[in-house]
C-alpha cells in the first residue's frame, strides 16, 4: 500500500499563502491545517474539546412550543407566529446577544526565519500521514517533517538543515474577524495571553462560563537541527492546563521522534490494510484515497464524531455554520462510507456520542411537546446543546431519526446482534416516540404527521410548516419497519410492537406529484431547483423503493430533480445524487454527478467549497465555506460504483461505465457481514471472493455470462451455481470464491502503480493548474 498511495500523495509545487488551500492534519483529537512559506511557515490548530456551549434551551419562552406554534399558523396569525418561532435565531443581531454555540478558532504556531524564501516544496505522504515540506534560502534549506501522533495528542514537528539558527517560534491567537470580536466582547471573554520560556511558549485563553485552554509549544534546538512538539489541554478553570500540557510534551520529548513515528506509522498502516480499491480513472481513485485519509484524521474512537470543518475549524473567521452537527445531511453523509469501506470502527464516536445524549435531547421534548421525547435539534453540540438554526428544521422529528439510520446501516454491515441489542434497537425505539406522539388519525383512515418540513427548502420560514412533509413519512417508515424487522432477532419482546404496526399498516402514502414523482407534501410539488434532496430520501439513503410496483415513482422523481435542474446544488447535493442514481442503475447519471462535485466543487487540496467556487454554471456562486461531508460522500459514492448490497443481494461493479476495462477491490463490505473482493479484467468479472462473518446464507446477483463455480476455499470443494442470483449457505469464517471457470489460485492484489506524472498526485499546490 505505500507504494501504491505515493501515486496520490498531495504535492505542493509552490507555497499555500492562504489557510484554505493547505495540508491538513490530524489524529481524531487535535489537527492542524499547515500553509505559508516560512515567512512565517503556519500551524493553524484546532482541538474538538473547545466548543462555545451555552444555549438557550426555549424554556425561557413559554410560547415557543409546537402546540402553541401550531395553532398559531392554523389560526393564520403568521407575525406572532415568526416573532415567536425566530426570537431564538435573531437573538445574533441585537447588540448584545446571548452566547450561542459554536467552534472556536483556536491559534497558530509560526515558524519564521525571517529571511525570504527562494523555494518550497512539499509532499502530505497519505501511507505515513506525515508532511514534509523543503523550504529554500540563500543560505540553504530547512526540511520540516510535520504529524499529528495517532497515538497521542502532540502535533510533532521536526527541522533540519543548515537555515535552522535562524527559525523563529511562536503562538499567536486566533485572528478575528468584525464578527468574531463582537460576539467575544459581548460573551465578556477575556482576550488571549501568550507567554514565552527559554524552550517554551504557552497560549492560554478563558473562555465560555468556566472553561480555558492552554496550547503549548515545547522546542530543542541545535545548529542543525530542532524538535517542536505542541499540544493543547482544555479542562475547567480550577485546573492547571499548561502543567497538564508541559507534563505530556515532556513525556513526548523523552519519547523522541524517532519512537513517536513509528507508533505513529504503524497505527496508520494498520489502518490501511482495512480495504483497497483500483480503478482505471486515475483523478476518482485519487479522491477516494484522500478522502479515506481525511476520515481516519477525523473520526477516532474515543472522541466526538466529525463536525462540519472537522479539526480545521477556519483560520481568522468564524467557523461556516458554526462548526456544529448538522443532521438534516451533513452529518449522515459524513459517515456514509464507512460501512462499505470496512472501517466501521470509524463510526464508534457516532454512535457513543449519540446514544449517549438521548437523556440530554429529552430536555428538548420537555419544552416542545410537554413529554420527556428525545429530541435532536437539527444543528447541536457534542452534548446535544440546541443551535438556533432553520426554524422549520430546528425541531423536526426526522433529524434524529435520519441518525438512526446510520445505527441501523452498523446492524445491516455486521450483523452484531449485541450492537442492535444494547445501541441500535433502544436509539430508534426513542426515535419513533416524536412520530407516535405527533401521528393524527383522520377521517380518511389514515395516520397523518402534521407541522413538519423537508429541510431547508423554505430557508427555515416557519409559515411553511404543514402536513405530511414526504421527508417524515419516509423516515417515519423506516424506524418503524426496522423496529419490526429487528423483533426475530431479540430475546427481549418490546410491548409497543402493536403500536408499531398499527402506525405503519395506516401510515399515509408518499404524496405524488402531477407526473407520479415524490412530491414535498400532499398538493405541494417541488417547483425549483434545491440543494436537499430529502423529499426523495426514500430512494437514498432509506432504500424504500425497491419494488418494481414503484418503477414509474422513481423514473418520475428523478426527471423531476434533473428537469428542474442543478442550479441551485451545492458539492453534496451531486454526491448525494450519484448515490441515489447509482441505487436505481442509472450509470451514466451516478458517474457525471460524481464527476461534477470532483470537476466543480473540490478545491485543490480536496477540500469541499460548497459553492460554485470557480463559477462554472453548476450551482450557486460565491466564496468556498468549508465542510467536510461532501468529500466523504464522493467516497461512499465511488464505493456504490463497485459494491453493492442494499436489501442483501450483493451486486459487484453495478455502476461501472462501460468504458472501465480493468478495477479491482479488497475487503469491502457487504450487508449480511461479508467482505468481499472482486476484479474486473478486460469488461468481465473474472473472480469475486467472499467472506462469510457470522455464517448467513450469500446472495449475489449474478455477473457472469451463464453459469458460474463456487470454490469453498478451505475444503476446495466446487459446485456449480446458476441463475441471475446466486445463492449459497456459509458457515461463520468461511471463505468462498465465485468464477466463471475454473477458479484460479492467486488472491486479488493491488495492480502495481504504473502511472506517468500526467496521471497521478492530482491534488495539492501545482505551478499550473491539474483542473
Amino acid at each position: 500500500m505505500r507504494n501504491f498511495l505515493q501515486q496520490h500523495d498531495l504535492i505542493y509545487e509552490r507555497a499555500a499563502t492562504e489557510w484554505i488551500d493547505g495540508i491538513p492534519i490530524a489524529n481524531g483529537a487535535i489537527g492542524a491545517m499547515i500553509w505559508g512559506d516560512g515567512k512565517p511557515l503556519r500551524f493553524t490548530l484546532d482541538s474538538y474539546d473547545v466548543w462555545e456551549l451555552r444555549t438557550v434551551w426555549g424554556g425561557d419562552d413559554p410560547r415557543f412550543n409546537y402546540a402553541n406554534l401550531r395553532r398559531l399558523l392554523e389560526e393564520g396569525k403568521i407575525d406572532e407566529m415568526r416573532e415567536v418561532a425566530l426570537r431564538r435565531r435573531n437573538m445574533r443581531f441585537i447588540d448584545k446577544p446571548p452566547p450561542m454555540p459554536s467552534r472556536l478558532a483556536m491559534g497558530r504556531l509560526e515558524l519564521d526565519w525571517k529571511a525570504k524564501p527562494v523555494g518550497f516544496d512539499a509532499r502530505l505522504d497519505l501511507h505515513g500521514a506525515v508532511a514534509t515540506a523543503e523550504i529554500s534560502f540563500a543560505s540553504g534549506k530547512a526540511k520540516v517533517t510535520s504529524f499529528v501522533c495517532s497515538t497521542r495528542p502532540i502535533l510533532v514537528i521536526d527541522i533540519e538543515g543548515a537555515a535552522i539558527p535562524g527559525a523563529g517560534v511562536r503562538l499567536i491567537p486566533a485572528p478575528v474577524d468584525d464578527f468574531s470580536r463582537t460576539n467575544f466582547d459581548s460573551w465578556e471573554y477575556p482576550d488571549p495571553t501568550v507567554k514565552r520560556g527559554r524552550d517554551h511558549c504557552v497560549l492560554h485563553r478563558e473562555y465560555s462560563d468556566n472553561r480555558q485552554y492552554s496550547i503549548v509549544a515545547k522546542w530543542t534546538r541545535t545548529d542543525n537541527h530542532m524538535t517542536l512538539m505542541v499540544t493543547i489541554v482544555d479542562a475547567a478553570r480550577d485546573q492547571d492546563t499548561t502543567a497538564a500540557a508541559l507534563a505530556l510534551l515532556d513525556e513526548a520529548h523523552q519519547l523522541g521522534v524517532s519512537k513517536l513515528r513509528r507508533e505513529h506509522e504503524a497505527e496508520w498502516s494498520g489502518h490501511w490494510k482495512r480495504s483497497a480499491i483500483s480503478l482505471p480513472d486515475s483523478r476518482l481513485e485519487n479522491v477516494y484515497y484522500v478522502e479515506q485519509y481525511k476520515h481516519h484524521t477525523s473520526s477516532r474512537a474515543g472522541n466526538i464524531p466529525i463536525t462540519l470543518q472537522g479539526l480545521w475549524t477556519t483560520d481568522g473567521a468564524w467557523p461556516p455554520w458554526r462548526g456544529s452537527y448538522t443532521i438534516d445531511m451533513n452529518v449522515q453523509q459524513a459517515y456514509w462510507p464507512i460501512f462499505t469501506s470496512n472501517t466501521i470502527d470509524a463510526g464508534e464516536p457516532l454512535f457513543e456520542t449519540y446514544f449517549g445524549n438521548l437523556e440530554a435531547t429529552k430536555r428538548v421534548g420537555e419544552y416542545w411537546y410537554g413529554k420527556p421525547i428525545a429530541v435532536f435539534t437539527a444543528e447541536h453540540g457534542p452534548g446535544a446543546e440546541p443551535f438556533p438554526g432553520h426554524f422549520s428544521d430546528e425541531h423536526s422529528p426526522g433529524a434524529g431519526a435520519w441518525i438512526g439510520h446510520l445505527f441501523w446501516l452498523r446492524w445491516l454491515y455486521t450483523r452484531d446482534v449485541d450492537f442492535l441489542r444494547t445501541r441500535a434497537y433502544p436509539f430508534l425505539r426513542e426515535m419513533v416516540r416524536v412520530y407516535l406522539h405527533i401521528a393524527e388519525m383522520r377521517d380518511d383512515g389514515k395516520y397523518h404527521i402534521p407541522f413538519t418540513e423537508t429541510p431547508e427548502y423554505y430557508d427555515g420560514e416557519p409559515e411553511t410548516l404543514g402536513d405530511d412533509a414526504s421527508y417524515d413519512i419516509a423516515l417515519c417508515r423506516f424506524v418503524l419497519e426496522a423496529l419490526l424487522e429487528a423483533q426475530s432477532h431479540l430475546a427481549e419482546p418490546d410491548p409497543d410492537v402493536p403500536r408499531y404496526r398499527d402506525l405503519l399498516d395506516n401510515l399515509l402514502d408518499f404524496p405524488l406529484d402531477e407526473q407520479g414523482g415524490i412530491a414535498l407534501r400532499p398538493g405541494v410539488p417541488m417547483e425549483h431547483s434545491h440543494r436537499h434532496h430529502s423529499h426523495v430520501i426514500g430512494l437514498y439513503p432509506l432504500d424504500l423503493h425497491g419494488a418494481p410496483a414503484d418503477r414509474e415513482m422513481v423514473d418520475a422523481s428523478f426527471d423531476r430533480l434533473v428537469r428542474l435542474g442543478m442550479g441551485e446544488w451545492s458539492g453534496w447535493s451531486y454526491t448525494w445524487a450519484s448515490m441515489m442514481a447509482g441505487r436505481f442503475g442509472r450509470t451514466e447519471m451516478a458517474n457525471n454527478w460524481l464527476r461534477m462535485h470532483v470537476d466543480h466543487f473540490m478545491l485543490p487540496n480536496t477540500l469541499h467549497g460548497n459553492y460554485d467556487v470557480r463559477g462554472a454554471g453548476v450551482g450557486v456562486a460565491g466564496e468556498p465555506a468549508i465542510t467536510l461531508e461532501a468529500g466523504f460522500c464522493a467516497a461512499a459514492a465511488i464505493l456504490e460504483l463497485l459494491l453493492q448490497s442494499h436489501g442483501g443481494l450483493i451486486r459487484v461493479f453495478p455502476t461501472c461505465l462501460p468504458t472501465w476495462a480493468d478495477a479491482r477491490f479488497i475487503n469491502l463490505r457487504a450487508e449480511g457481514a461479508f467482505v468481499v473482493c472482486a476484479e474486473l479484467i478486460d469488461h468481465e468479472v473474472r473472480c469475486i471472493d467472499i467472506e462469510s462473518e457470522v455464517g448467513q446464507t450469500c446472495r449475489v446477483q449474478n455477473p457472469f455470462d451463464g453459469p458460474c463455480t463456487l470454490t469453498d476455499q478451505a475444503t476446495g470443494k466446487t459446485r456449480q451455481l446458476r441463475g441471475s442470483v446466486l445463492k449459497f449457505a456459509t458457515r461463520r469464517g468461511g471463505r468462498y470464491r465465485l468464477t466463471p471457470g475454473k477458479a484460479p489460485k492467486s488472491a486479488i492484489t493491488l495492480p502495481p502503480p504504473r502511472r506517468d506524472a500526467a496521471d497521478r498526485n492530482w491534488y495539492g499546490l501545482k505551478q499550473h493548474p491539474r483542473f
